[in-house]
């Protein structure tokens, strides 16, 4: 008998630890603040999530220091400290250098564990090492909530127009515009189709993913659900060029760690008290303030184009002069066509 019940304790111990690991190693809940951007393993900072992986690595806290005007102490490792890099680990981080950070601890309201009424970030160079910095497979982001995703579309959470039609568009600019010479433009129906969802959340948050095809130039944006469990609803699709526009909070997969009224507020406006329900546009139609969007482009930057022939998407330099490029050594001298 004290055998079937020694045997009984030890499989309760045993789900009791699977429950508290049981994550993927891709599964991040994140939430961006005017004064912090943080990513839990867990959905609840109140759960216990252990530390998986292995070695010393940071732990996606960023906090907004005031002096700078700019969040320091990401996972990007872009933050310095007379030189050195560093990063805001937690306090079971396997790093052996970790200090106490008064500046990111002293904030009452972080997204983050309380350890007797307390909250206790750290920081570290090790690991800010280069063997030590976490890099995807694809080279994205490990947390989701991309910008710019080549290769993948989306096809749930679509928006949808009050008569209930998706929203979607077809761009009828030439394929071809003139610089120093004709070259072909696979850009412009890409900044438009990204313009068509950021415009929309000027006053509240409607859209939170796009995705445009270059083979028919269409672009289809999609609410703000698609912030929620985004490696769940990926496709792999050569020809397009996908991304989000997700300013409070995500997930890369499962539910978002917030609900609807969140994820509506406008990227800059006081978040405010927004009705449940499926999310829509009034009109199916194109948005006229596109234009009022402030944007700071480089002008240099490569351009991705999607080669049909080998089915996969490329950069290259702009031809100089064209949309404004003057730099030599970041432009092409392109062969006029006629």
């Amino acid at each position: 008998m004290k055998y079937k019940i020694a045997f009984v304790f030890l499989a309760i111990l045993s789900i009791n630890f699977v429950s508290i690991i049981a994550y993927e190693y891709d599964e991040y809940y994140c939430r961006n603040h005017p004064y912090y951007q943080i990513c839990h393993r867990c959905k609840d900072v109140d759960e216990i999530c252990s530390r998986q992986e292995q070695g010393c690595h940071c732990d996606n806290i960023a906090i907004f220091h005031d002096a700078k005007q700019d969040f320091i102490g990401g996972s990007d490792c872009e933050s310095t400290d007379d030189g050195a890099r560093f990063c805001y680990v937690s306090g079971d981080s396997n790093c052996k250098d970790i200090q106490i950070s008064n500046r990111a601890s002293g904030y009452e309201d972080l997204w983050y564990p309380k350890e007797d009424g307390k909250t206790e970030i750290y920081y570290s160079y090790e690991a800010c090492l280069p063997e030590n910095v976490v890099k995807s497979s694809n080279g994205r982001p490990v947390t989701g909530n991309e910008n710019i995703m080549e290769g993948v579309k989306f096809s749930f959470d679509y928006l949808l127009s009050e008569a209930g039609d998706r929203i979607q568009f077809t761009f009828d600019d030439p394929d071809y515009i003139e610089g120093d010479g004709f070259e072909e433009d696979f850009t412009s129906g890409i900044i438009k189709c990204q313009q068509q969802c950021l415009a929309r959340n000027k006053n509240k948050g409607v859209c939170g993913a796009w995705s445009f095809d270059a083979l028919t130039e269409t672009c289809y944006l999609f609410n703000v659900d698609a912030c929620c469990g985004q490696l769940d609803k990926q496709e792999n699709a050569a020809s397009f060029i996908s991304g989000y526009a997700c300013p409070h909070c995500w997930s890369t997969h499962n539910e978002c760690p917030c609900g609807l009224a969140r994820r509506q507020a406008c990227p800059t406006c006081s978040l405010h008290s927004a009705g449940a329900g499926k999310p829509t546009l009034t009109s199916p139609t194109g948005l006229l303030q596109v234009d009022e969007t402030e944007l700071n482009p480089d002008l240099c930057e490569w351009k991705p184009r999607y080669n049909a022939r080998s089915r996969k998407w490329i950069r290259r330099k702009p031809c100089c002069n064209q949309n404004g490029c003057l730099d030599p050594s970041r432009c092409r001298k392109c062969k006029k066509r006629v």
